[in-house]
């Protein structure tokens, strides 16, 4: 499902979005509200995997926020319906 409006556009992550999403997983600057350390990049795939694999069989779990055609945010949506996860990244 992707879901638009003129300025923004929510769709499901895709394969171009993980080596940006690698890369924020293994920046220390934005792993600090995360987590105590940057993720290894096994752990940031496989978790990666997963969450895509939740969205296209439970229908929850990452999204892709884009503005202007550059991704700038994922967004986790949870089962409960509830926001728990951001990050902000950009692709070119």
């Amino acid at each position: 499902m992707i879901i638009e409006t003129p300025h923004l556009r929510l769709r499901p992550l895709i394969d171009a979005d993980m080596e940006p999403y690698l890369a924020m997983a293994a920046d220390p600057e934005v792993t600090r509200f995360v987590s105590p350390a940057p993720i290894p990049r096994a752990s940031a795939e496989a978790a990666a995997t997963h969450n895509r694999r939740q969205l296209a069989t439970k229908g929850y779990g990452y999204w892709a926020i884009e503005v202007n055609g550059s991704c700038v945010v994922c967004w986790n949506h949870s089962a409960t319906g509830r926001e728990v996860y951001g990050s902000f990244h950009t692709r070119d």
